[in-house]
């Protein structure tokens, strides 16, 4: 169910600059990483119109953060904590 709303809210938000987008909801307070290849002031507002999309499809104070990376470097999978 999250995950469609999470695919909802992205729809048109993702560049070619994007690398990766990490989800962990097995936590009460979900974390969302997004991973760019370099700083993008556009990339950056289509973020911040994420959380605001993600937000309002959501429909109750769920909380979560985002956290942003911005590498060209080889990424590795990532593992849970």
């Amino acid at each position: 169910m999250y995950f469609g709303m999470m695919s909802q809210a992205l729809l048109g938000v993702i560049s070619p600059n994007f690398r990766m987008i990490s989800v962990d909801f097995t936590k009460p307070c979900w974390k969302i990483v997004f991973i760019l290849e370099k700083d993008s002031a556009l990339d950056l507002e289509e973020i911040e119109g994420f959380k605001t999309e993600f937000d309002t499809l959501l429909g109750y104070n769920q909380e979560y953060y985002v956290e942003l990376r911005i590498t060209d470097s080889q990424l590795a999978r990532p593992r849970p904590e």
